[in-house]
């Protein structure tokens, strides 16, 4: 009966979630292990599987765009400046910036049509 007993509490051992976490702290452990014992190895394998991506990032120059702007007082739907001041103060930034940048883009988008 006490070998039912301890067979019973292995298994329940093994099913849980404690186990789980300790194969794989195991398995983390040797691959360390063949990293240290060849790094070189290890280095050239992580280069070889590793993925060329595009750049998507705006080159400097983007990022600092000086336009000449013109200062005009508009009239602006009160429900489109409320969405824009909301979204300006998520994002960090003004909102007459963000509403510029539509313009812009949009302006842009035409023009070349």
């Amino acid at each position: 009966m006490e070998k039912i007993n301890y067979i019973e509490t292995a298994i329940k051992e093994i099913k849980s979630p404690e186990f789980a976490h300790t194969k794989q702290v195991l398995r983390e452990r040797n691959v360390m292990k063949n990293i240290c014992n060849d790094p070189e190895k290890s280095v050239k394998d992580a280069l070889d599987s590793a993925v060329v991506i595009e750049d998507f990032l705006p080159s400097p120059a983007e990022l600092v765009r000086k336009t000449a702007k013109e200062k005009k007082t508009i009239s602006i739907d009160s429900y489109c400046i409320k969405f824009f001041k909301a979204e300006a103060e998520k994002h960090n930034t003004k909102y007459q910036t963000m509403m510029n940048e539509v313009l812009s883009q949009y302006a842009k988008h035409y023009a070349t049509v």
